[in-house]
This record gives C-alpha cells, structure tokens and sequence, in this order.
C-alpha cells in the first residue's frame, strides 16, 4: 500500500490601496539616472524635476549609488544639503516601476511580498488613507490633501533654491490611484490518498 499526500497550489489575489504619489513620465530619463556615472552627467543634472525625485529616492538608501547622484544634484544647483534633507524625510518617497515603463514615487507604507501587478483606478477626493500610512499629517484625514500637501512642499522647496518648478494644485493628477494587486501562492495539504 502507497500513501500518497497531495499538494495543490492556490491563488489568492487580492487589492491594497497604495498612497497616491507623483507619477514620472518619460521613463528613458529617469533609467539613465539609475546608469553608473550618471552623476557626472550636466545633461541629467538639467533635469531638474527627474533630478529631484531622484535625489530624494537616493537619499533614502533605495539606489545602488546612493548619495552620489544626490550630491552632485544639490551642489550643481546651489541646493542647502541640510534643507533637502529634511525634505527626504518628510517625503519619505519608495519608487515603483510601472507596466508602461513610466515610474511612480509613493510613501513607504507596505511590503509587497510575492508577485504583484499595479492597477490603475479612479482616485476619489474621499478616499481615506491606508490605515499603514505615515510621515505626513493629513489634513482632513484624506489621502488628497495628503498629496497636496507634498506639492506644496516640493514648491516651497524648489521656490528657496530658485529650481523654477511649478506644483498646481491642478497638475496633481488626482483621478489617479495606483493599487498593488498581491498574487500570493499558497501551498494546501489536502490530505493522505491511499493507493493500492
């Protein structure tokens, strides 16, 4: 008599709502910041909004050269090193790239563990935040004017050093919420099958 045990593998999918955050377009650019020596490039340094993610994602260790790029960004544009980081903290920015090879910056505020996919949904004003999320305070308890409320600081910020960006409250792309859609494979024992 053989004992047999079987084992199948289900799929569990599920949603989280991910806190919105800035999208960035034209991935090309911000892939040749990611490239060895791309700190000692003017061309990227000129790149002042991909720059300042970038700079921002590095100061927060997520990059393989961090602080190099991050550096020479702030003294190419007489940036107060001091001032940027605290900015860094009070962003605390992770990094996503997207299926259209564009990328999305968004608190840190859960694991992904597993497979995922990233789903496009509407973004409602009344959304409330993920209950994980943390750093900023939310005015209204929202994840809108959370996200605002980083506007508003990259433009103070970019205002004291003179960085010539422009954050409107109508350029926030609020139609637009980025879901992690966990794919987690689990293992089940269904039991012994008894096999003559």
């Amino acid at each position: 008599m053989l004992k047999r045990t079987i084992v199948k593998t289900e799929e569990i999918r599920h949603s989280i709502k991910a806190l919105i955050g800035f999208k960035v377009t034209n991935g090309d650019h911000i892939h040749s910041l990611f490239l060895k020596g791309s700190h000692t490039k003017s061309s990227n340094m000129k790149r002042i909004r991909e720059g300042l993610y970038f700079s921002l994602l590095q100061n927060q260790k997520e990059s393989t050269t961090h602080g190099l790029f991050s550096k020479e960004f702030c003294d190419f544009h007489k940036i107060d090193l001091k001032k940027f980081e605290d900015l860094s903290k009070k962003l605390s920015f992770g990094l996503h790239e997207l299926e259209d090879g564009n990328f999305w910056f968004n608190e840190h505020h859960y694991n992904v563990f597993g497979e995922y996919n990233v789903i496009e949904k509407p973004f409602n004003k009344s959304d409330h935040p993920n209950s994980n999320e943390h750093t900023l305070s939310y005015e209204n308890g929202n994840s809108y004017n959370a996200l605002v409320n980083k506007y508003k600081l990259l433009q103070k910020f970019s205002d004291e050093h003179n960085l010539g960006l422009t954050f409107k409250e109508e350029d926030i792309p609020n139609n637009l919420i980025y879901y992690p859609e966990h794919i987690l494979k689990t293992q089940v024992i269904d039991g012994d099958d008894q096999t003559n």
